[in-house]
């Protein structure tokens, strides 16, 4: 028996809807492809030793530092003790008159029982005996700077002591001093250095002395004639002389710039 074409014909165009419904989703659906842009080559990579340095970070100001990170006199943050600090605390770790003296010099105001303590000590006939041992030779082989400032603060003290008149102990000082300008001490073993430093003190002293007792400071000339320190003396004899001529001179031209007639 023969079956119906209806069916089949059914079916053959649903097929044929599908296939064409597919196709039309495909063209639908694919990308369209725009014309490819010209491609640069890339460029060649630099050799090894024509590379770029890296740009290095700027260095921040000192002055923008902040201020807990300042420096002090020694280098280190925060820290501010100066170098003379430093020399007179190892100074002091084995003089302690001088570790007084320097106290009593930073007070500028001395109450009655300070004042009394200060003048004991520029009094004090064993503080001259130990400067002139030390002030009139020397067993240093090269001045260092702690050497240097325990010299001039033991200068310092002789100075105060003379410039105070009352002193009860005047007679010893002056002869202290006179002792330490005339003592022959000079000798061969001496290196150039610790010869010229002795030479300086004395040439000090001197002249400290001769502001004080400009009498007894001429005498010193007339004592050393003769001894080996003669030329020595008379030098600073002659530059003293000279010092006073200049300050002189000075005042004069002072006085004459203020209108005041001398």
């Amino acid at each position: 028996m023969k079956r119906p074409l209806y069916p089949f014909v059914v079916a053959g165009l649903a097929g044929l809807a599908l296939i064409a419904s597919a196709l039309d989703g495909a063209r639908d659906a694919a990308p369209v492809t725009a014309a490819p842009a010209p491609v640069s080559p890339a460029p060649a990579p630099l050799a090894r030793d024509t590379a770029p340095e890296p740009t290095p970070a700027p260095r921040p100001s000192p002055l923008s530092e902040a201020p807990a990170a300042a420096r002090g006199d020694d280098g280190e943050p925060g820290e501010f003790t100066t170098t003379t600090d430093r020399v007179k605390a190892e100074i002091f770790k084995t003089e302690p008159e001088l570790a007084r003296f320097d106290s009593f010099r930073e007070h500028v105001l001395l109450d009655a029982n300070g004042r009394e303590d200060y003048e004991a000590l520029l009094a004090d006939t064993r503080m001259y005996e130990r400067l002139r041992g030390a002030l009139s030779t020397s067993t240093e082989a090269e001045q260092t700077l702690e050497s240097s400032f325990k010299r001039l603060m033991q200068i310092d003290y002789l100075r105060e002591a003379l410039a105070w008149r009352q002193n009860p102990a005047r007679a010893r000082l002056v002869s202290t001093v006179e002792r330490i300008i005339l003592e022959d001490s000079f000798t061969a073993e001496l290196s150039p250095d610790a010869r010229r430093s002795m030479a300086a003190t004395r040439m000090e002293l001197f002249e400290v002395f001769a502001d004080q007792e400009p009498e007894r400071a001429g005498a010193l000339v007339e004592a050393a004639k003769g001894t080996p320190l003669e030329k020595l003396v008379r030098h600073f004899a002659a530059r003293n002389q000279r010092r006073l001529v200049k300050e002189r001179e000075l005042g004069v031209q002072a006085q004459a710039r203020r209108g005041v007639t001398p």
